[in-house]
């Protein structure tokens, strides 16, 4: 029995050794086998590469000269520009894709095509080297504008800076469409301030007016034709609305005096009359007197507009009042007007004429 044990257990070792031996080949035959596979793949695709073809090297991300030597280089290969596009990741001028990609198999002196980086599309824009501190309102916002920057604007007083000029800014670095504020200075702040009103486009006594209730004065007062104005409007004014200055500033302005035309021509009417004063007085009306003046009244613009022909005089009532005026001028473009003889004491129409106008070269 022992000798019948220990031969099964010899039996059963060399099972073990023998295919342990068997398994080993076994593995050996397929590694073998694989590694000549590859062998065989690798050698087919070298063989693929003729003595015209080259593979494509890489040149995303190189400048275009660095990537023109490159492609040269391997293979006589030359660098085409298809298109030039914004991108945040890619820096100026450098090469953003290509065609053919890197890898690919491709004809030696052919043609490789690129896009280049524009570079981000809004570029960073560092006002400090704007110099706008030493510019006035207008022409910072117009500056800045033009850069394609949104304006918002803020008012500080200041007793260095003189008014309208640009104190400060926020932020320091923006890009195109950011918004930008800019705080303008209002001058030294007032002991008594005073705010100026928007008095363009009213007639002169209504401006006047105006100045006076917001504390204001009348200043110089000049005068321009205008094709659009109402004549006797203000066309301008020398302080902005909304400015704030001392009390008592003046303010000066610029009226219409009508248009152009109204330069090259003027309207003429003519009258030749006597007026005996005995009709209003009656019988010894040589001891009575009484005051009176000639004016012409004109509807302009839907308005009577009245002016003196003779100043007031004192005449008995036996005499005869001449009303007699060669050349009356008129307002421009009203071809109708009524002379009037007035009772200065009483203001009462005593008899009136109609006269008729012409234009009339000046």
């Amino acid at each position: 029995e022992k000798l019948l044990t220990a031969a099964g257990i010899a039996a059963a070792l060399l099972v073990v050794i023998v295919l342990i031996i068997v398994f080993a080949k076994v593995g050996g035959f397929f590694r073998s086998g694989s590694r000549k596979e590859l062998s065989g793949q690798e050698a087919s695709t070298e063989e693929t590469l003729s003595d015209k073809q080259v593979r494509m090297p890489g040149v995303l991300g190189l400048g275009t000269e660095i990537a023109g030597q490159k492609l040269k280089e391997g293979g006589g290969l030359y660098l085409k520009v298809k298109d030039y596009v914004f991108s945040d990741t890619v820096d100026e001028g450098d090469i953003v894709s290509q065609e053919p990609e890197e890898g690919a198999v491709t004809d030696k002196y052919s043609a490789v095509y690129v896009v280049v980086s524009k570079g981000p599309e809004h570029a960073a824009i560092d006002l400090s080297l704007l110099g706008l501190e030493k510019m006035e309102q207008a022409a910072a916002k117009a500056l800045l504008e033009k850069k394609g920057l949104v304006v918002a604007e803020d008012q500080k007083n200041s007793d260095s800076i003189k008014e309208g000029m640009v104190l400060a800014y926020s932020p320091l670095s923006v890009k195109e469409g950011d918004t930008v504020t800019l705080t303008v200075s209002l001058g030294p702040e007032l002991a008594n301030p005073a705010q100026v009103p928007d008095i363009k486009g009213q007639f002169e006594e209504i401006a006047v007016e105006m100045l006076a209730d917001n504390g204001l004065v009348k200043g110089s007062v000049t005068e321009e034709t205008s094709e659009t104005a109402e004549k006797g409007t203000v066309l301008s004014q020398s302080l902005l609305p909304g400015t704030k200055v001392e009390a008592g500033t003046a303010v000066n302005y610029v009226l219409c005096k009508g248009s152009a035309k109204e330069e090259q021509y003027k309207y003429l009417a003519s009258i030749d009359k006597t007026y005996s004063l005995q009709n209003i007085i009656g019988p010894g009306s040589s001891s009575t007197s009484l005051t009176v003046k000639v004016q012409l009244r004109q509807s302009v613009n839907g308005k009577d507009e009245v002016t003196e022909l003779m100043a007031p005089v004192t005449m008995t009532g036996d005499q005869i009042l001449p009303v007699v005026f060669k050349k009356i001028e008129g307002a421009y473009g009203v071809t109708s007007g009524t002379v009037e003889i007035v009772n200065v004491d009483t203001g009462d129409v005593i008899n009136s004429y109609l006269v008729t106008f012409v234009p009339v070269p000046r």
